[in-house]
Parts: C-alpha cells; sequence; structure tokens
C-alpha cells in the first residue's frame, strides 16, 4: 500500500516535470523559426562588412609596405650621405623625414592591427553564427521526436498514475478488511481475557475456601483426637438384669 502509493507520487511528480519540459520545447520550437531567420539576417550583412573589412585591410597594409620602402629610400640615402659629406645640409633634413617616416610607419603598424583585429573579430563572429544556425537547424529537426518522445512518455505516465491508483484503492480495501478483523480479533481477546480473569478470582476464592476447609479439618482431627483420649478411660457400669 504504502510502496503504491509512494510510485504513484512520484509518477505524479515526473509528470509534471515532463509537462513543464513539453512546454519549453514546444514554446522553443515554435519561436526556433524566428531565432534562424534572425540568425540568417545577422549572417547575410557579415559578408559585406568582412569584404570592408578585408579591402582596408589591404588598403593599410599598402600604406605601411609604401611607408616601410619610403623609410628604408631615407634611411639608404641618410647612410650614404654620413659616409661621404657628413657637413651637407641635407643630412639634417633627411635626419627629419627619416624620423617623420618611422612615427608614421608606428601609426601605420597600429592602425593595421586594429583592421587586423576588427577582420579577426568579423571572421569569428561569422563562424559561431554560421555554428548557432547549424544548430539551431539542427535542433529544428530534433525537436519533433523529443516533443513526440515525451507525448509517448506522458501518457505512460498518466496509464502508470492509473494504474497505481487502482493498486491504492485495493490495497485501502484490503487494509479496511484486515482492519476490521484485526477489531474482531482484539474483542475475542478482550472477552477471552475477562474470562481468564474472572476464572482467576474465582481460582482465588477457592483456594481461599479450600485453606478454610484444611483449617477446619484441622481443628476436628485436634477435636476428636481429644474426644477419644476421653472415651479410652471411659468406665461402662451395667447391672445384670433379666430383662436385659
Amino acid at each position: 500500500h504504502v510502496r503504491s502509493r509512494r510510485q504513484r507520487q512520484m509518477c505524479i511528480r515526473d509528470r509534471q516535470s515532463i509537462k513543464q519540459s513539453l512546454v519549453r520545447l514546444e514554446t522553443k520550437l515554435a519561436n526556433i523559426d524566428t531565432l534562424i531567420k534572425a540568425q540568417k539576417d545577422k549572417l547575410s550583412g557579415l559578408p559585406a562588412k568582412i569584404s570592408r573589412a578585408e579591402s582596408k585591410h589591404a588598403a593599410e597594409k599598402q600604406t605601411l609596405a609604401t611607408l616601410i620602402s619610403e623609410l628604408s629610400a631615407l634611411q639608404t640615402e641618410l647612410g650614404d650621405l654620413m659616409r661621404t659629406d657628413r657637413a651637407n645640409p641635407r643630412v639634417r633634413e633627411l635626419r627629419a623625414e627619416v624620423a617623420k617616416k618611422a612615427k608614421e610607419k608606428n601609426q601605420q603598424l597600429k592602425i593595421l592591427a586594429q583592421a587586423t583585429s576588427k577582420l579577426e573579430t568579423l571572421k569569428n563572429s561569422e563562424s559561431s553564427l554560421k555554428n548557432e544556425l547549424a544548430k539551431l537547424e539542427q535542433s529544428k529537426n530534433t525537436l519533433p521526436s523529443q516533443i513526440s518522445k515525451m507525448q509517448a512518455s506522458l501518457k505512460t505516465k498518466k496509464k502508470l498514475i492509473e494504474t497505481k491508483q487502482i493498486e491504492v484503492g485495493n490495497a485501502e480495501t484490503v487494509t479496511a478488511e484486515r482492519r476490521r478483523d484485526l477489531d474482531i480479533v482484539a474483542a475475542e481477546a478482550s472477552q477471552l481475557q475477562n474470562r481468564l480473569n474472572r476464572a482467576n478470582r474465582q481460582l482465588v476464592n477457592e483456594s481461599r475456601e479450600l485453606n478454610n476447609l484444611i483449617t477446619e479439618l484441622g481443628n476436628l482431627n485436634a477435636e476428636i483426637s481429644r474426644l477419644s483420649s476421653n472415651y479410652n478411660t471411659c468406665l461402662l457400669y451395667t447391672s445384670p438384669s433379666p430383662r436385659d
């Protein structure tokens, strides 16, 4: 009885959990088309952004290459003048131009690094969106089967609850019958106990009367003994009468 009731309660709890999961899956299935459309919209705009970022990255890279080439040419010219004519006023101009080009090169390196980082971020976003889209489409294909399984499990739990309910009802009926039998047995036991108590009391009274009789018998025996001793010493006189 207790086991059937507990199993029924566990089935009811499982049924509630399955219902909640089923509602979540149905809601997810209803919203999954909207999510897929949103992901596709995001994904459709990324190729253009990536293309612009790649173009910008290539332009910044080309600018950096140009600056490096100009800087190299200036450094070569400065080196030649330093070896041949240190006093030439062109040396100071070349040094200023070399410093300026080096500064522009450093700035261009930073700009190129930012462009590279942005390009990598866009590519990672594209890859992430593609993965999420693939997962959503996979979920869209697998959710109906999961919902069907949960619905079947829900039906099974419902039947099991009904079965356990019947078992609980039968067990309660049997328990009531056993309780009635136990009440009858308890009443009979009480009657027997009362009869036993009365018998014990009667036995005590009879034992008491028997002891009294034994005491009286002892007294009578003592009285008989006393009277017998008197009879042994009694003299009987008879006259010889013809009539006797």
